[in-house]
């Protein structure tokens, strides 16, 4: 899915404002926030896929480093005793 600039579609207007939409007016923006809550609620979806993946790269890639590192020493080890 595409990034959507979501802080471009947001209208923020203040309680005066609101007051003062004809009812037709107020619909429109309701209905728009309703789409944009769905467009939010995809982006937190892949958001926090996309976070999920990484996290499990991390701890795959610190397993890794650890391995190495154990692996490290058991060969200098050798080497000094050698």
């Amino acid at each position: 899915m595409p990034e959507i600039n979501l802080k471009s579609r947001i209208q923020k207007l203040s309680s005066q404002e609101i007051a003062e939409l004809r009812v037709d007016q107020a619909m429109r923006i309701l209905e728009e926030n309703a789409n944009l809550m769905g467009d939010i609620e995809a982006q937190l979806f892949d958001a926090i896929e996309s976070l999920g993946r990484a996290r499990i790269e991390v701890d795959q890639l610190k397993s890794l480093k650890n391995t190495i590192i154990e692996q490290s020493r058991a060969l200098k080890a050798v080497i000094n005793s050698g």
